[in-house]
């Protein structure tokens, strides 16, 4: 080899004058065929080498976009950004220009052996681009004054493994060299990690947003628990005709878990708002002064009627969410009512005074003149929900087969106007369907 400057831009020019004659002819064969005339026995041979040599003139590219770069060469273009023109001249999108000339300056500062490896062909730019982020990751936050001694070890270590490892192991050896760089560290960590467990609850419109940060133990309890009750639904098919997979496709094929994953966001709140149902009803969460958890929600006929909803009160918050009428009735079809005297009630002319016998007994009057009106009735003793339960044996929508556990009992002529909490006015519906029944009712 020679080391004139001269010679060496001189070879550079030329070779990269070929490449491109190269790559230009076989394109051409690629487009008359030529690839399907190559016997089969040799082809995954061929397409490897095609493979690395690609990959190694991306890494010749990515080399001498660095150098474009730090020169100042774009401005006689009109360009101030190299990102803006490798958009415009080289066909990149943002994200790749900007991946591009990121690794070319990592490569060129801080992880000089890798491209040494790059440039050798030990290693692939797939395995330099996982060792680079996977140490730039763990690096961070490291004392300044040791940081470039620390980076030389842990890349030399990730490096002699690259060497002979997938992309995938590289990224998994990556994620543990922050022990082996700074122990005391990742333990502190950890503790910062229990301490730092945050959850918040806002009202948002007719929603509740809930996010937060959870350690790692943690946040595998509550997805393991969660992913229990999803794939119990899908195992049993409980799931409403929206969320679960079509007859013939098996929930465990790579067509059912990609068709899962496109729900599993919406699926996961579902898990979660049934998990804390579960354990409300069962009764593991114990009471205080002998009443369960519930919820409060606060609700005037005369408002449901007149379509301005009701309030449910959220805990640990001052305000209550405005519900409207159409949920606050999806909700009382099975609903323990407590009735309250919320209007002023004016004491007749000459009634005694507080404490005698007479007033005492007329309070009672006006509480029983409220209570009479069968609020409290309105609620699914257990023995009814039984008979529902054996009777419906799913949720009643049509087409819809929802266990009857995850379903709710609703008035089929609504108790506000008049229905009975009798078997022959009650039916079993899922929270989706109690929810458009509801809805349509309304309109």
């Amino acid at each position: 080899m020679t080391s004139n400057p001269s010679m060496l831009a001189t070879d550079l020019v030329a070779t990269l004058a070929e490449l491109a004659d190269v790559t230009t002819r076989l394109a051409v064969l690629t487009s008359e065929g030529a690839w399907a005339a190559v016997a089969a026995s040799t082809l995954p041979d061929l397409v490897a080498s095609a493979a690395r040599s690609t990959d190694a003139a991306q890494t010749v590219t990515t080399m001498g976009l660095g150098v474009l770069h730090r020169c100042g060469a774009l401005a006689a273009h009109g360009y101030v950004s190299t990102t803006r023109w490798l958009e415009n001249e080289v066909g990149l999108s943002r994200p790749d220009a900007t991946g591009m000339l990121a690794r070319s300056a990592a490569l060129n500062t801080d992880y000089q052996a890798t491209r040494d490896a790059l440039l050798t062909g030990d290693i692939t730019s797939a395995k330099a681009r996982a060792l680079t982020r996977e140490l730039d990751t763990a690096l961070r936050g490291l004392p300044l004054e040791h940081l470039a001694d620390q980076r030389v070890i842990a890349e030399q270590i990730l490096l002699d493994l690259a060497r002979t490892a997938t992309v995938a192991e590289i990224r998994r050896a990556g994620k543990k060299i922050r022990f082996f760089l700074d122990p005391d560290g990742t333990t502190a960590a950890a503790l910062a990690a229990y301490e730092d467990q945050s959850l918040g609850c806002t009202p948002t419109g007719g929603m509740i947003r809930i996010d937060g940060w959870v350690d790692a133990e943690g946040g595998a309890l509550v997805i393991t628990a969660l992913n229990q009750i999803i794939d119990e639904w899908f195992r049993t098919g409980s799931l409403t005709p929206e969320d679960r997979l079509p007859d013939g496709i098996d929930p465990e094929s790579a067509q059912g878990r990609r068709r899962r994953r496109t729900r599993r966001s919406h699926l996961l709140a579902l898990a979660l708002v049934e998990l804390a149902r579960r354990q409300l009803d069962n009764g593991l969460l114990g009471s205080r002064h002998e009443v369960r958890p519930h919820l409060v929600l606060t609700a005037d006929l005369d408002d449901i009627a007149a379509g301005r909803g009701g309030e449910l009160r959220i805990p640990g918050h001052d305000e209550p969410v405005l519900l409207p009428s159409v949920t606050v009735g999806r909700m009382l079809c099975d609903a323990e009512i407590t009735a309250a005297i919320t209007r002023q009630v004016t004491c007749p002319s000459g009634l005694p005074t507080l404490g005698n016998a007479d007033l005492v007994a007329w309070l009672r009057a006006k509480a029983h003149d409220v209570l009479y009106v069968g609020r409290a009735k309105r609620t699914i003793s257990p023995r009814l929900r039984r008979a529902l339960e054996r009777r419906d044996r799913h949720c009643c929508f049509p087409g819809c087969r929802v266990d009857p556990s995850r379903t709710e009992a609703h008035h089929v002529t609504p108790w506000e106007v008049g229905g009975t909490t009798d078997v022959d006015n009650l039916v079993l519906l899922c929270p989706r369907h109690h929810h458009y029944v509801h809805g349509s009712r309304s309109n």
